[in-house]
Protein backbone atom coordinates (compact mmCIF):
# COMPACT_ATOMS: atom_id res chain seq x y z
CA UNK A 1 0.00 0.00 0.00
CA UNK A 2 1.15 3.60 -0.94
CA UNK A 3 0.09 6.56 0.77
CA UNK A 4 1.18 9.82 -1.26
CA UNK A 5 1.36 13.35 0.12
CA UNK A 6 -0.49 15.65 -1.72
CA UNK A 7 -0.17 18.55 0.47
CA UNK A 8 1.00 19.93 3.87
CA UNK A 9 -0.44 23.32 5.17
CA UNK A 10 -1.10 24.35 8.83
CA UNK A 11 -5.20 25.50 9.43
CA UNK A 12 -4.95 28.07 11.60
CA UNK A 13 -8.04 29.37 14.28
CA UNK A 14 -10.60 31.36 11.99
CA UNK A 15 -11.13 33.94 15.01
CA UNK A 16 -7.45 35.13 15.72
CA UNK A 17 -7.10 36.91 19.46
CA UNK A 18 -4.74 37.66 21.64
CA UNK A 19 -5.09 34.96 24.22
CA UNK A 20 -2.66 34.58 27.03
CA UNK A 21 -0.18 31.60 27.39
CA UNK A 22 -1.75 28.45 28.37
CA UNK A 23 -0.58 27.37 32.07
CA UNK A 24 -0.04 23.12 31.84
CA UNK A 25 -0.57 21.24 35.23
CA UNK A 26 2.13 19.41 37.21
CA UNK A 27 0.35 16.16 35.43
CA UNK A 28 0.45 17.65 31.93
CA UNK A 29 4.31 18.60 32.70
CA UNK A 30 5.08 14.96 33.62
CA UNK A 31 3.69 13.63 30.71
CA UNK A 32 6.50 12.35 27.68
CA UNK A 33 6.66 14.30 24.57
CA UNK A 34 5.40 11.83 21.76
CA UNK A 35 2.51 11.49 20.14
CA UNK A 36 -0.96 9.14 20.42
CA UNK A 37 -2.05 7.58 17.24
CA UNK A 38 -5.97 7.46 16.16
CA UNK A 39 -6.86 6.66 12.81
CA UNK A 40 -11.05 7.26 12.00
CA UNK A 41 -12.14 5.42 9.20
CA UNK A 42 -15.58 6.90 6.69
CA UNK A 43 -17.04 4.62 3.89
CA UNK A 44 -18.11 6.35 1.11
CA UNK A 45 -21.51 8.53 1.01
CA UNK A 46 -23.52 7.72 -1.70
CA UNK A 47 -22.32 10.29 -3.84
CA UNK A 48 -19.09 8.64 -4.06
CA UNK A 49 -20.36 6.01 -5.89
CA UNK A 50 -17.97 5.98 -9.09
CA UNK A 51 -14.80 6.28 -8.77
CA UNK A 52 -14.54 9.18 -11.13
CA UNK A 53 -15.66 11.19 -8.26
CA UNK A 54 -12.69 11.61 -6.42
CA UNK A 55 -10.73 12.13 -9.95
CA UNK A 56 -13.09 14.82 -10.45
CA UNK A 57 -12.52 16.51 -7.03
CA UNK A 58 -14.93 15.29 -5.20
CA UNK A 59 -12.15 14.23 -2.81
CA UNK A 60 -11.22 17.87 -2.50
CA UNK A 61 -14.35 19.10 -1.55
CA UNK A 62 -14.23 16.70 1.10
CA UNK A 63 -10.52 17.80 2.29
CA UNK A 64 -11.73 21.76 2.05
CA UNK A 65 -14.72 20.89 4.37
CA UNK A 66 -12.67 19.63 7.29
CA UNK A 67 -10.04 22.20 6.50
CA UNK A 68 -12.78 24.71 7.46
CA UNK A 69 -14.62 22.72 10.32
CA UNK A 70 -10.92 22.43 12.15
CA UNK A 71 -10.33 26.08 11.93
CA UNK A 72 -13.45 26.93 13.57
CA UNK A 73 -13.03 24.45 16.35
CA UNK A 74 -9.83 25.04 16.85
CA UNK A 75 -11.02 28.58 18.04
CA UNK A 76 -12.25 26.96 21.69
CA UNK A 77 -9.21 24.37 21.28
CA UNK A 78 -6.70 26.85 20.75
CA UNK A 79 -4.17 25.25 22.71
CA UNK A 80 -4.31 22.32 20.13
CA UNK A 81 -2.76 24.97 17.71
CA UNK A 82 -0.02 26.48 19.72
CA UNK A 83 3.36 25.69 20.96
CA UNK A 84 4.35 23.87 24.03
CA UNK A 85 7.84 26.01 25.44
CA UNK A 86 9.67 24.91 28.14
CA UNK A 87 7.59 22.52 29.19
CA UNK A 88 5.29 24.70 31.34
CA UNK A 89 3.06 27.12 28.92
CA UNK A 90 1.51 26.99 25.34
CA UNK A 91 1.59 29.99 23.38
CA UNK A 92 1.90 31.04 19.83
CA UNK A 93 -1.53 29.63 19.14
CA UNK A 94 -1.82 31.05 15.58
CA UNK A 95 0.89 28.82 14.95
CA UNK A 96 -1.85 25.99 13.44
CA UNK A 97 -2.11 22.16 13.19
CA UNK A 98 -0.37 20.63 10.23
CA UNK A 99 -3.23 19.66 8.23
CA UNK A 100 -1.71 16.32 5.98
CA UNK A 101 -3.72 15.51 2.77
CA UNK A 102 -2.72 12.47 0.94
CA UNK A 103 -4.33 9.72 -1.52
CA UNK A 104 -4.27 5.77 -0.79
CA UNK A 105 -2.64 3.32 -3.35
CA UNK A 106 -3.20 0.34 -3.40
CA UNK A 107 -6.56 -0.47 -1.37
CA UNK A 108 -9.78 0.74 -3.75
CA UNK A 109 -12.37 0.62 -0.67
CA UNK A 110 -12.14 1.55 2.97
CA UNK A 111 -14.19 -1.77 3.47
CA UNK A 112 -11.36 -3.60 1.76
CA UNK A 113 -8.97 -2.59 4.30
CA UNK A 114 -11.01 -2.80 7.17
CA UNK A 115 -11.82 -6.49 6.25
CA UNK A 116 -8.28 -7.68 7.74
CA UNK A 117 -6.74 -4.25 9.12
CA UNK A 118 -2.65 -4.89 9.17
CA UNK A 119 -1.85 -2.99 12.13
CA UNK A 120 2.19 -2.12 10.12
CA UNK A 121 0.07 -0.50 7.62
CA UNK A 122 -1.88 2.10 9.93
CA UNK A 123 1.03 4.66 10.78
CA UNK A 124 0.89 5.58 7.12
CA UNK A 125 -2.72 7.00 7.65
CA UNK A 126 -0.74 9.03 10.31
CA UNK A 127 1.48 12.49 10.00
CA UNK A 128 4.19 10.87 12.32
CA UNK A 129 5.46 7.95 13.91
CA UNK A 130 3.04 7.64 17.31
CA UNK A 131 5.05 6.30 20.53
CA UNK A 132 8.29 7.85 18.94
CA UNK A 133 9.95 11.08 20.11
CA UNK A 134 9.48 14.10 17.77
CA UNK A 135 12.89 15.06 15.74
CA UNK A 136 14.13 18.25 16.80
CA UNK A 137 16.66 19.01 14.01
CA UNK A 138 13.41 19.22 12.06
CA UNK A 139 10.54 20.47 14.35
CA UNK A 140 11.90 22.21 17.20
CA UNK A 141 8.71 23.69 18.91
CA UNK A 142 6.48 19.72 17.73
CA UNK A 143 2.56 20.54 17.94
CA UNK A 144 0.40 19.39 20.16
CA UNK A 145 -1.84 18.22 16.97
CA UNK A 146 -1.45 16.79 13.61
CA UNK A 147 -3.72 15.52 11.00
CA UNK A 148 -3.41 13.78 8.26
CA UNK A 149 -6.69 13.18 5.85
CA UNK A 150 -6.28 9.79 3.46
CA UNK A 151 -8.46 9.51 0.47
CA UNK A 152 -9.26 6.27 -1.10
CA UNK A 153 -10.41 6.03 -4.69
CA UNK A 154 -13.74 5.13 -3.40
CA UNK A 155 -14.33 8.19 -2.06
CA UNK A 156 -13.91 7.37 1.47
CA UNK A 157 -11.73 8.57 4.03
CA UNK A 158 -8.90 7.73 6.91
CA UNK A 159 -8.61 10.62 9.03
CA UNK A 160 -5.33 10.61 11.06
CA UNK A 161 -4.83 12.62 14.37
CA UNK A 162 -1.50 12.54 16.37
CA UNK A 163 -1.74 14.25 19.87
CA UNK A 164 0.70 14.90 22.17
CA UNK A 165 -0.79 13.88 25.75
CA UNK A 166 0.57 16.92 27.70
CA UNK A 167 -2.56 18.78 26.63
CA UNK A 168 -5.26 15.70 25.45
CA UNK A 169 -6.16 12.78 26.80
CA UNK A 170 -8.81 10.17 25.69
CA UNK A 171 -11.78 12.25 27.19
CA UNK A 172 -10.68 15.43 26.12
CA UNK A 173 -9.94 14.12 22.66
CA UNK A 174 -13.67 13.12 22.19
CA UNK A 175 -14.44 16.53 23.02
CA UNK A 176 -12.60 17.74 20.43
CA UNK A 177 -13.54 15.10 17.95
CA UNK A 178 -17.65 15.90 19.00
CA UNK A 179 -17.33 20.08 18.35
CA UNK A 180 -14.97 19.49 14.76
CA UNK A 181 -18.02 16.95 13.89
CA UNK A 182 -20.75 19.14 14.66
CA UNK A 183 -18.91 22.21 12.65
CA UNK A 184 -18.37 19.91 9.85
CA UNK A 185 -22.11 18.86 9.54
CA UNK A 186 -23.18 22.25 10.21
CA UNK A 187 -25.11 20.60 13.45
CA UNK A 188 -26.03 24.15 14.80
CA UNK A 189 -28.33 22.26 17.65
CA UNK A 190 -25.28 20.37 19.41
CA UNK A 191 -22.80 23.03 20.14
CA UNK A 192 -19.81 21.40 21.88
CA UNK A 193 -17.46 23.70 21.93
CA UNK A 194 -18.33 24.43 25.60
CA UNK A 195 -17.34 20.65 26.37
CA UNK A 196 -13.93 21.59 25.78
CA UNK A 197 -11.76 19.60 28.64
CA UNK A 198 -8.83 21.31 27.35
CA UNK A 199 -8.80 24.09 30.09
CA UNK A 200 -6.56 26.06 32.60
CA UNK A 201 -8.47 24.85 35.57
CA UNK A 202 -5.82 22.02 36.11
CA UNK A 203 -3.27 24.52 36.45
CA UNK A 204 -5.49 25.78 39.72
CA UNK A 205 -5.55 22.61 40.82
CA UNK A 206 -2.42 20.68 40.39
CA UNK A 207 -0.10 24.32 40.45
CA UNK A 208 3.25 23.52 37.72
CA UNK A 209 6.72 23.63 38.88
CA UNK A 210 8.50 26.61 37.35
CA UNK A 211 11.69 24.47 36.64
CA UNK A 212 10.71 20.85 36.22
CA UNK A 213 13.61 18.34 36.50
CA UNK A 214 14.27 17.19 32.91
CA UNK A 215 14.51 13.33 34.48
CA UNK A 216 10.87 13.47 35.37
CA UNK A 217 9.96 14.03 31.47
CA UNK A 218 12.43 11.65 30.29
CA UNK A 219 11.61 9.07 32.25
CA UNK A 220 7.97 8.52 30.96
CA UNK A 221 9.80 8.49 27.38
CA UNK A 222 12.00 6.17 28.61
CA UNK A 223 9.04 4.01 29.75
CA UNK A 224 7.42 4.17 25.76
CA UNK A 225 9.79 5.35 23.64
CA UNK A 226 13.12 4.62 24.21
CA UNK A 227 14.99 4.16 21.08
CA UNK A 228 16.13 0.86 20.26
CA UNK A 229 13.52 -1.35 22.23
CA UNK A 230 11.90 -3.96 20.83
CA UNK A 231 8.08 -3.88 20.59
CA UNK A 232 5.34 -5.25 19.24
CA UNK A 233 1.87 -4.13 18.74
CA UNK A 234 -0.96 -7.24 18.80
CA UNK A 235 -4.59 -7.58 17.92
CA UNK A 236 -6.67 -9.62 19.55
CA UNK A 237 -10.50 -10.03 18.74
CA UNK A 238 -12.98 -11.56 21.13
CA UNK A 239 -16.47 -12.44 19.85
CA UNK A 240 -19.48 -11.71 22.59
CA UNK A 241 -19.95 -15.30 23.02
CA UNK A 242 -16.14 -15.66 24.07
CA UNK A 243 -15.93 -12.46 26.73
CA UNK A 244 -18.84 -14.14 28.06
CA UNK A 245 -17.08 -17.24 28.61
CA UNK A 246 -14.23 -15.65 29.99
CA UNK A 247 -16.06 -13.50 32.02
CA UNK A 248 -18.08 -16.10 33.81
CA UNK A 249 -14.67 -18.56 34.41
CA UNK A 250 -13.17 -15.46 36.35
CA UNK A 251 -16.64 -14.94 38.38
CA UNK A 252 -16.14 -18.44 39.63
CA UNK A 253 -12.43 -18.54 39.85
CA UNK A 254 -11.77 -15.05 41.45
CA UNK A 255 -12.19 -14.96 44.84
CA UNK A 256 -11.53 -10.94 45.08
CA UNK A 257 -14.06 -9.70 42.70
CA UNK A 258 -17.52 -11.22 42.80
CA UNK A 259 -18.80 -9.65 39.24
CA UNK A 260 -15.97 -8.96 37.81
CA UNK A 261 -16.00 -6.36 34.60
CA UNK A 262 -15.71 -7.19 31.17
CA UNK A 263 -12.18 -5.47 31.56
CA UNK A 264 -11.05 -6.97 34.25
CA UNK A 265 -11.85 -10.12 33.05
CA UNK A 266 -10.26 -9.42 29.76
CA UNK A 267 -7.08 -8.39 31.20
CA UNK A 268 -6.81 -10.53 33.72
CA UNK A 269 -7.01 -13.74 31.09
CA UNK A 270 -4.69 -12.10 28.85
CA UNK A 271 -1.83 -11.20 31.34
CA UNK A 272 -2.20 -14.76 32.87
CA UNK A 273 -1.60 -15.63 29.27
CA UNK A 274 1.37 -13.80 29.15
CA UNK A 275 2.45 -14.42 32.57
CA UNK A 276 2.53 -18.50 31.30
CA UNK A 277 4.00 -18.05 28.00
CA UNK A 278 6.85 -16.02 30.00
CA UNK A 279 7.46 -18.65 32.75
CA UNK A 280 7.69 -21.37 29.96
CA UNK A 281 10.20 -19.74 27.80
CA UNK A 282 12.16 -18.57 30.19
CA UNK A 283 15.69 -20.25 30.74
CA UNK A 284 15.77 -20.61 34.39
CA UNK A 285 13.20 -19.13 37.29
CA UNK A 286 12.03 -17.19 38.19
CA UNK A 287 10.47 -15.16 34.66
CA UNK A 288 12.45 -12.07 34.52
CA UNK A 289 10.19 -8.75 35.84
CA UNK A 290 6.47 -7.82 33.57
CA UNK A 291 4.48 -5.65 34.35
CA UNK A 292 0.84 -4.37 33.32
CA UNK A 293 -0.11 -0.71 31.97
CA UNK A 294 -3.84 -0.30 32.24
CA UNK A 295 -4.75 3.74 31.15
CA UNK A 296 -7.75 5.18 33.46
CA UNK A 297 -9.29 8.79 33.01
CA UNK A 298 -7.97 10.44 35.74
CA UNK A 299 -7.51 14.17 34.81
CA UNK A 300 -11.81 15.14 35.79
Amino acid sequence: MEVAVKSVENVKPSCPSQLKPFKLCLLDQMMGRGYIGLVLFYPPTPADGEKETVEAGGGDQKVEKLKASLSKTLNSFYPLAGRVKDNARVEDFEAGVPFVESRVKGYDTVSEFLKSPNLELLNKFLPVEPFCLPNPHHVPLPPPLLVQVNTFDCGGVAVGLCLNHKLADGVATSSFLRSWSAHCNHNKDTNHDNDSIITSQGSSVFPPRESMPPHVERLHDKMFLEEGKNTATRRFVFDANAVASIKADARTSCQVLENPSRTEAMLAFIWKSIMTAAISTSPSPPPPPQFLLQPVNARP
